[in-house]
């Protein structure tokens, strides 16, 4: 119905990654916006307003972000425990921010991170 806001609110309330996943994502992404804001920033948008993102989300919203070259925006997020920490966020950022890697890095439950760093 192009409620997407409400449609977030409903996922972030859902047991899991039941709607917080990938194929929301993908869906999110394929919709056209309807004069406002994308569907997806819309979904992400109202998450990162009460909770923290899970992997996949994390992901999924700081490739754009960096790709745009807002890596202020990231930072405020990481220091707001917004984005879950993998070493798949990390090798992401490493290009742009390495001591923002090495924080990513070391607040993940990877085993091999210092090697990452390296």
């Amino acid at each position: 119905m192009g409620d997407y806001a409400n449609a977030a609110k409903v996922a972030k309330d859902a047991p899991g990654t039941l709607l917080r996943n990938q194929d929301t994502i993908n869906r999110l992404k394929t919709l056209p916006s309807s004069g406002g804001p994308q569907p997806i920033i819309v979904y992400f948008s109202t998450l990162l307003e009460t909770t923290k993102l899970n992997e996949i989300e994390s992901i999924e919203l700081a490739r754009p972000v960096l790709q745009q070259g807002k890596i202020k925006v990231l930072e405020e997020w990481i220091k707001n425990d917004k984005l879950t920490f993998t070493n798949q966020l990390g090798d992401m950022i490493k290009q742009f921010n390495p001591q923002l890697a090495l924080s990513i890095y070391m607040r993940s439950d990877s085993a091999d991170t210092p090697e990452r760093v390296i």
